[in-house]
């Protein structure tokens, strides 16, 4: 990928928290060698864990909010087989971007003539919880690496390079796109042969949205992403996968290359990649027979992809390239909208700059559901910024 980016002068970022300019660069990776610094591990260390204002309740699944008029008073909660009520001054939420609003959906919140189609009391009629769902919506160019390009088995992280640009198309705003480059596609050991470049979108036109098929808290929600509902972001995905493949053919990277495939993402793929021990027999077994008989190879991926398509046909064909990112597109684990802040005259906006959810007291929404736009970028980092700023505001209001 370095050769590729030298030969067409981009910009190497060296830090891609820092310097927001398109270009190329390592993927930032709050990490340590063996394992991810996750938001739990950072905050809550043995000193926080001491303390004696706080508790932590595991395995316990939060079935509603209890009420005190228009007031939040507390939560009922199942753990195990004990249903308990809890009370506090302030209820936080912080369930994500497709379980926020759900759960606040159940509990009353949200459009009256939906809730009400679903015999739920309605405790405040706000239209916008669950819409706006925004994600960092993905595809992927699979391709298998010769043994000695695959990337060591020390090295955790999947995915190693990254670039960010421009697409420049009309209306679409700047660093919108971004190219993953993973080593490894998945845990398993035929994952660690396969590599894959992901175009996906920073900044998505289209938008989804959450909703309750029924009240019970069991039950799923309905989640519509709505990938691809707006035409420039399929022009977009167009552009990107044409460019993965421009990358694909840099001599530089046809030397790792065995071959190249366009990733079928269907329900089989998924199916494989769930680890479990039989997944991980399988897996080693087919790893082994490529790498025994490389000859073998192209039959294999034919069957667990969509290797009988080639690529440099698929992207000289718009309408069959459009379907194949239609049928294929994915998403991250970015969801992020569904209760977007904003003004109380908003009929748009849930929460407002502190999470307060609009017209119920006691209650906040802390996670990236209450972000009006996806950030350019994972939001980890971000959602973590909301929670420490929303937390200094609640200490502030307190004090």
């Amino acid at each position: 990928m370095h050769a590729f980016a030298q030969e067409r002068q981009i910009a190497f970022i060296a830090d891609m928290n820092g310097d927001f300019r398109d270009g190329y660069g390592a993927v930032p990776m709050s990490n340590w060698p063996q394992q991810r610094a996750s938001a739990a591990i950072c905050y809550l260390d043995s000193d926080v864990r001491r303390r004696g204002n706080l508790s932590i309740v595991c395995n316990a699944f939060v079935t509603g909010l209890v009420f005190d008029g228009r007031r939040v008073a507390g939560v009922r909660v199942r753990v195990g087989t004990e249903q308990k009520e809890i009370f506090a001054r302030e209820i936080v939420v912080a369930l994500g971007g497709i379980h926020s609003p759900a759960f606040l959906l159940r509990a009353g919140i949200g459009a009256a003539a939906a809730l009400r189609d679903l015999g739920i009391e309605v405790r405040a009629d706000l239209p916008a919880v669950g819409e706006n769902l925004s994600n960092h919506a993905i595809v992927f160019v699979g391709l298998l690496q010769k043994p000695d390009a695959r990337q060591s088995n020390d090295i955790r992280p999947h995915p190693m390079t990254a670039f960010r640009y421009s697409s420049g198309l009309a209306g679409a705003p700047a660093a919108d796109m971004y190219i993953n480059v993973q080593c490894k596609t998945s845990w398993s050991p035929l994952g660690h042969q396969v590599a894959n470049l992901a175009p996906s979108l920073l900044k998505p036109m289209a938008r989804g949205r959450v909703s309750l098929v029924a009240a019970d808290p069991a039950v799923h929600p309905l989640v519509e992403f709505n990938f691809t509902g707006h035409e420039l972001d399929l022009k977009r995905f167009m552009e990107g996968f044409r460019r993965c493949v421009d990358i694909l053919a840099h001599d530089a990277v046809r030397a790792m290359t065995r071959l190249t495939f366009p990733v079928k993402f269907d329900d089989r793929l998924r199916r494989l990649n769930r680890i479990t021990p039989v997944n991980k027999l399988k897996s080693a077994a087919v790893a082994a027979l490529i790498d025994a008989v490389p000859a073998l190879a192209s039959s294999i991926f034919a069957t667990l992809a969509d290797r009988k398509v080639d690529l440099a046909a698929l992207v000289a064909d718009g309408g069959a390239l459009a379907e194949h990112i239609r049928q294929n597109v994915a998403g991250t684990f970015h969801p992020s909208g569904t209760c977007r802040m904003g003004r109380a005259d908003d009929r748009a906006a849930v929460t407002d700059a502190a999470g307060r959810v609009h017209g119920v007291a006691g209650l906040r929404v802390i996670d990236a559901s209450i972000m009006p736009t996806i950030p350019r970028g994972n939001t980890n980092i971000p959602t973590i910024m909301v929670a420490e700023k929303i937390a200094a505001e609640m200490l502030r209001e307190q004090s």
